[in-house]
């Protein structure tokens, strides 16, 4: 990655950026840092925030929107003169207001990650966003990424200065980790750790995500500086944003769908020797605001015999029922979200048992269904 390169991404990226000025626990200021992932949605390492008083989330950096959409006073006959005396389109720069922290932080589930995400309100609405990866842990080859370069945003602090001050660093991927307990994927890569860095970005040369940069990977408590730079893979981000209904839409168009925020329970028929055949699947699909139930089965009379079941479950309160070539189905639920949910769990419970009474078994990463009906009754 050129200079010229790495100063497009740093011109592109920087407005995702923000500073977390916050107070912890033995009472001492420091600082942290946040990126974009849209709709206010921001991600943060998880020592950055918890046990601390966040005092202000703040981006730093200005992004420029057309001059004619900022002053929609000006004639196009004055921005074609502009832009003519300028050698380039007329741009007006959008400063940020600090923001208030509306949700969270919401931290990972394993103690042991290092990822925390919250949302926020302020931020002016056409703050761009950094588009995650797609390279899932199960997915990265050890020799995956080794020696690309990232671009490293960052707000460690700069002795001798007064405020916070966006920090960019070229670097290069050296090694892929898995540390215990958690064994998840971390890349090592050569910038120097610096303590106002955690929570801030790894972004790849191919214009993605990395992950968040982490604690520093150090031992007997050295200095931060002392250890390598570590970065948090996407994974534990997803999983994070997507558990507390946080994952943006721009996010789940990146190829998603409706991935991260579906359950499902498989049915199948065993063929013997340990084989077994997938014969069916009920989902369930909630993110925060829309709730479905999605149905799969091989056989026509499966697919009628869930469907019926969903209604008697739905007891009137069915909405739009969209079937694709026989064989899925998804199913949504009139009311408010909270009131579409309770029916939807019904439904779930009551489709999970229809596909039993046909004498299909649940998968063996399937729970039970008595455990499906104990979760799902509402």
């Amino acid at each position: 990655m050129d200079s010229q390169k790495a100063q497009e991404l740093f011109k592109r990226y920087a407005p995702c950026m923000a500073y977390i000025a916050v107070t912890d626990a033995g009472a001492k200021e420091n600082i942290g840092t946040a990126f974009h992932v849209g709709e206010g949605v921001f991600v943060t390492a998880r020592h950055v925030v918890e046990n601390a008083i966040i005092n202000e989330v703040k981006a730093t950096e200005t992004h420029r929107r057309p001059l004619k959409e900022v002053i929609p006073e000006y004639r196009d006959h004055e921005i074609a003169e502009i832009a003519k005396t300028i050698a380039q389109t007329p741009t007006w720069p959008v400063f940020q207001n600090p923001l208030r922290i509306i949700k969270g932080p919401f931290f990972h589930t394993d103690d042991a990650i290092d990822v925390a995400v919250f949302a926020v309100e302020g931020l002016h609405p056409e703050t761009p966003h950094v588009p995650l990866g797609r390279h899932l842990d199960d997915w990265i080859g050890s020799t995956d990424f080794i020696l690309s370069e990232a671009l490293v945003l960052g707000y460690p602090p700069i002795p001798l200065t007064r405020g916070a001050h966006l920090v960019a660093a070229r670097a290069e991927i050296n090694a892929i980790i898995r540390t215990p307990p958690d064994l998840k994927v971390q890349f090592v890569v050569s910038g120097t750790p610096r303590s106002g860095f955690s929570g801030g970005l790894a972004l790849s040369e191919y214009e993605f995500a990395l992950g968040v940069i982490s604690s520093s990977l150090t031992k007997n408590h050295d200095a931060a500086e002392l250890g390598f730079m570590g970065v948090v893979s996407v994974e534990p981000i997803y999983e994070c944003l997507a558990g507390y209904k946080l994952l943006p839409k721009v996010q789940k168009n990146q190829g998603w769908d409706d991935f991260w925020n579906t359950d499902n329970w498989d049915y199948v028929i065993e063929r013997g020797r340990g084989v077994a055949e997938l014969m069916a699947d009920v989902s369930l699909y909630d993110d925060g605001r829309q709730v479905y139930v999605g149905l799969y089965c091989r056989e026509l009379v499966a697919m009628s015999e869930g469907l019926s079941a969903i209604a008697r479950a739905a007891d009137g309160k069915q909405g739009n029922v969209a079937k694709s070539d026989g064989r899925h189905a998804r199913v949504t639920f009139e009311g408010d979200h909270d009131h579409a949910l309770a029916i939807a769990r019904r439904a779930v419970a009551a489709a999970c048992a229809s596909m039993a009474s046909l004498g299909y078994k649940p998968s063996g990463r399937h729970p039970s269904t008595v455990a499906v009906d104990a979760t799902y009754r509402a």
